[in-house]
């Protein structure tokens, strides 16, 4: 799932093996990115044998339209996510019910949804045992792991104090039954906040069901964040609100655990890539050095043998010739790939300069016309932005020159005081999604990383048979990262 040495990825793995819920990452497409062990068992399978396979095929028939319907939904809702609870089928006939949470992330320069997946059939049952029964099963009620604790809707549309809560409200809140039946909802599930308790039951009242998150404060003022799963349900012939509230703290601690050991992944990659960088300079400092000398001093030895042969001697002198020839090639080539390995105009001059280098060569070899629109003045970058955007513009020719068969490609880069855009468009044939996304690409592939690693931006747009978008937009401050 992330880029880095093998042992940071090991203890990625371990990490999200031992989440308290299953997690999963999936694509636009639905394929599945990553799956940790215990979202494969709800499904009875392993979490290899369900990477790269269509997240809908895990589920019956009748239960992948409304699986599909809320994936589409999380894909375009742009952040404003909402719990999903849902009795479905699995692709084995298994019955249960789920609860997603989800959000949205960047992943290898794609918007990917990471879901976190929860299976609460045990709190269901209870729930509509509950519902179509009466209050009757106090031993179910005490057997679930998570707070559960209910109270009636008043007329006016406002809660009582609660009737009761299960045995692991009382030993997690550290109060007893008779100290929880004298607090009202307000004090202990919304922290005193009547503007969010009226929010939440206006939702609750008009769907039947609404999950939230809060937190909530033991006798012993202890404080730690839940998720809150409210139901309405008839209790004693009256309308009623059963809350599960489920404590994050662990979740919490895990998602921190994660998101540190991206940053560290991400520094390590940075690192790398700036080494690597450091070679290609060094190397081809050496060769323009060193067998460039050679070569020259090999140039002149053999002119003035040359110039020694008498008219007699026009054959050998012919021969002499074509060394020198030879010789002059040679240097060239060392040029070439002295230039490959790392253009000196990138820091002699900046990146402007560099890529308008790097755009009469690609004419030169190419045939293809170039129009560019730069700005006035060099932009002020430092080494890794420099050389990450220069490498980009490399790829992106390189892909052009060798899969778009276009005949002309439009050059802008933009800088303001935030952030460095640029966008290389071509009018050639077009590429399709599955050929950017596929994993065998490596050389948008090698864009992407290099962009995600400065915090940046990546994107291809593409429509067949007109062509072909490559955006890149660059945060110029450490503080705009993502």
């Amino acid at each position: 799932m992330f880029t880095g040495n093998k042992t940071h990825h090991g203890i990625t793995d371990v990490l999200l093996d031992n989440l308290p819920h299953g997690f999963v990452v999936i694509n636009r497409e639905g394929i599945i990115q990553f799956a940790n062990e215990y979202f494969a068992s709800l499904f009875d399978k392993l979490a290899d044998q369900i990477i790269n396979i269509n997240f809908y095929s895990l589920f019956s028939f009748n239960s992948q339209n409304d699986i599909r319907a809320y994936l589409q939904k999380s894909f375009s809702s742009q952040g404003n996510f909402e719990s999903y609870e849902k009795e479905i089928v699995t692709s084995s006939k298994k019955t249960i019910w789920i609860k997603c949470n989800q959000n949205a992330a960047l992943l290898n320069g794609q918007t990917n949804l990471f879901l976190f997946i929860e299976d609460i059939t045990p709190q269901k049952k209870l729930f509509l045992d509950l519902q179509n029964k009466g209050y009757h099963f106090q031993t179910l009620f005490n057997s679930i792991n998570d707070m559960v604790l209910i109270c009636n809707v008043n007329y006016g549309k406002t809660l009582s104090n609660f009737l009761d809560a299960n045995d692991e409200t009382f030993n997690k809140l550290n109060f007893s039954r008779k100290e929880i039946i004298m607090r009202h909802p307000l004090e202990v599930l919304f922290r005193n906040e009547e503007e969010f308790l009226v929010d939440v039951l206006e939702r609750l009242l008009e769907n039947g069901s609404y999950v939230f998150t809060s937190s909530m404060k033991s006798n012993d003022k202890l404080e730690f964040p839940v998720e809150i799963n409210s139901h309405l349900f008839e209790f004693q012939n009256r309308p009623a609100v059963i809350f599960i509230a489920r404590d994050l703290t662990e979740r919490y601690r895990y998602e921190s655990t994660l998101m540190k050991h991206g940053d560290k992944l991400r520094n390590l990659a940075l690192h790398i890539q700036s080494i690597r960088e450091k070679e290609r300079t060094i190397i081809s400092r050496e060769i323009h050095d060193e067998l460039g000398q050679v070569l020259t001093v090999l140039k002149i030895q053999v002119s003035l043998l040359a110039n020694k042969l008498t008219p007699s001697q026009a054959e050998l002198k012919q021969k002499f010739d074509s060394i020198i020839e030879m010789i002059d090639k040679s240097v060239e080539s060392v040029q070439k790939i002295c230039e490959k390995l790392r253009p000196g105009i990138l820091d002699d001059l900046g990146i402007i300069a560099a890529i308008e280098w790097q755009t009469n060569e690609f004419t030169k070899r190419t045939g293809i016309d170039c129009d560019t629109d730069f700005p006035g003045e060099e932009i002020d970058l430092d080494a890794d932005k420099k050389t990450a955007v220069f490498r980009i513009f490399q790829e992106a020719l390189t892909n052009i020159a060798r899969h778009a068969n276009a005949s002309k490609v439009s050059i802008k880069l933009i800088c303001d005081d935030n952030f460095l855009h640029l966008d290389i468009k071509d009018n050639g044939k077009g590429i399709t999604k599955n050929q950017i996304q596929n994993p065998k690409s490596l050389g948008i592939l090698g864009m992407r990383e290099r962009t995600e690693i400065l915090g940046g931006k990546f994107n291809i747009k593409s429509t067949m048979g007109s062509g072909t978008l490559v955006s890149l937009i660059l945060p110029l401050n450490k503080e705009l990262y993502d």
